[in-house]
């Protein structure tokens, strides 16, 4: 039936198509690494400036009792504390020492042996420790073992201009009121105090003096200067112009500092200059020789995605003319959504070379061009059946799953080239085109055998797919992707290639009676 209506289930299978793709681009999100059911959760804790190493150990310790009494005991191995950083990197980055910091990591049993979700557990904790009083900053960071992807909004603030601080705060209050945002940080960690000297260059012309006199004499009176040397029989000994130790670390000495203008004259550093103390900062981050500063976020995927929060950003960007109010800053987002799009670059030339590559394959084979066409045909009708089973469970589509997607195409294709093939070989021994009920019987027979084929693969791939006996959270959704996929490529081998079978086969009568009467045109 469908074959003799070949055209008419060409038009429903690509109606159904796309339905399907509306339905994905409708329901379906792009998560690069999907949150997993994990073991491991940092927490990065930053107190008030100043706090010393035995406050941040007091306070680390309240909030491990605020961790434990929410974790169930069965499913607790360790909780361990480091104090006077707090390094998550893999790679050994370091984001600096400060006697305020800390490191609290949380060590739950594997997946399978405890009853806690840590997912439900780190939205939970998020919103506990904002009761805390006394801490500056916590974040909760679950360790996962898929690749670093950055944050979903990662936002560098570029320029060297100091207001880059304001606009920094502008975007963090935002994103604070953001729906879906569930944490706000930027890359800025207080340092040492800095002493700014506002020269009054008036004064400063008037008792003789320029900035490089200033400079310098406060480069000596700290670093010093070496006036002499003396050569022992062991070493060389250096003798240093400087400030003793004790007087180096007061605003005094600073204030007292004298020097000596282009007549020989005392002048105080106090005379010529204001001094401003402001905080300074830990580490200072560059990027191609300007100085950047970072606004992380991270969200509940659930409510909002990395492309529309990025997108809303820049939106509210433009709506304020940030850039425009300040043209020596630039704005880059990095993170997750740099990597999604280098990532999905990167698929994009895989899935291009592999198709390239079953299609030439194909043409040696088949000795034709129409009919590797045809089974090229039936790849994307196959991925509908991942958007199908990735939407109906409500998984997001990852990096992984377009992975399994990749492996799918040689499956798909198998089922298809044996269809085809079996046709061919059917048509060369008839020595003539096929018939309707030729062509449905020559499908019946491989029905077996492709069904069997993809039975058995689905048997083998869903036990994986949904942890029967054990799972892998990284590869699940890759195995998922191919268990669906050979769900409806069976489907679309069985019943769709038959038809398109028939198609190419009406188009080779067409494009020959075509021929024929150009034939007859010319010799006329």
């Amino acid at each position: 039936v469908a074959i003799r209506r070949r055209y008419l289930t060409a038009v429903v299978f690509v109606s159904g198509y796309v339905a399907i793709l509306a339905l994905g681009a409708a329901t379906l999100r792009f998560n690069l690494y999907p949150d997993v059911d994990i073991d491991t959760v940092n927490f990065k804790v930053e107190l008030p400036e100043g706090a010393s190493f035995a406050y941040t150990t007091r306070k680390v310790l309240e909030l491990e009792q605020l961790v434990r009494s929410r974790v169930l005991a069965q499913d607790l191995l360790n909780i361990t504390a480091r104090i006077g950083h707090h390094d998550t990197d893999p790679y050994g980055a370091t984001e600096g020492r400060n006697p305020a910091w800390a490191l609290l990591t949380l060590y739950m049993r594997p997946q399978g042996e405890r009853e806690t979700n840590s997912n439900a557990l780190i939205a939970e904790l998020r919103e506990q420790v904002k009761t805390l009083e006394g801490f500056r900053h916590i974040i909760v960071e679950p360790l996962k073992d898929t690749p670093v992807a950055g944050k979903p909004v990662e936002l560098e603030i570029i320029g060297n201009d100091m207001v880059r601080f304001d606009v920094a705060d502008a975007i963090a209050d935002y994103l604070g009121e953001y729906p879906g945002v569930t944490e706000v940080w930027t890359s800025y960690k207080r340092g040492k105090d800095i002493v700014e000297l506002g020269i009054d260059h008036e004064k400063l012309a008037s008792r003789g003096l320029t900035v490089a006199d200033v400079t310098q004499s406060v480069r000596l009176a700290f670093d010093g200067l070496v006036v002499d040397e003396l050569q022992t029989v062991d070493e060389r000994i250096r003798y240093r112009l400087q400030f003793m130790a004790q007087a180096q670390g007061k605003m005094q000495t600073l204030q007292s500092l004298i020097l000596i203008n282009s007549q020989g004259l005392p002048v105080f550093l106090r005379d010529i200059a204001d001094f401003e103390i402001r905080p300074g900062e830990a580490a200072i981050k560059h990027y191609f020789g300007q100085r950047t500063l970072t606004i992380y976020a991270d969200i509940d995927r659930a409510l909002i995605s990395v492309e529309k929060i990025n997108q809303d950003i820049a939106q509210w960007v433009e709506e304020q003319q940030l850039l425009k109010r300040y043209p020596r800053l630039r704005l880059w987002y990095g993170g997750e959504l740099e990597q999604q799009r280098e990532s999905l670059g990167n698929i994009g030339m895989a899935f291009m070379v592999c198709a390239l590559a079953v299609f030439f394959l194909l043409v040696l084979l088949f000795n034709s061009l129409t009919q590797p066409f045809l089974i090229m045909l039936t790849i994307p009708f196959g991925l509908a059946g991942v958007i199908v089973g990735f939407v109906i469970q409500g998984l997001p589509l990852s990096l992984i799953a377009l992975i399994g997607v990749l492996g799918l195409v040689g499956v798909l294709v198998n089922d298809s080239l044996v269809m085809v093939h079996t046709l061919n070989r059917i048509r060369k021994d008839k020595h003539t085109a096929l018939s309707d009920v030729e062509i449905s019987v020559g499908a019946g027979n491989r029905l077996r055998p492709i069904v069997i084929t993809s039975a058995t693969t689905v048997a083998a791939l869903f036990p994986t797919a949904y942890g029967i006996a054990g799972s892998n959270p990284f590869i699940t959704p890759m195995v998922m992707a191919m268990a669906w996929g050979i769900l409806f490529g069976t489907i679309i081998s069985l019943v769709l290639l038959p038809c398109l079978y028939a198609m190419e086969q009406d188009l080779r009568k067409g494009l020959s009676r075509g021929w024929r009467w150009l034939g007859r045109f010319r010799t006329d």
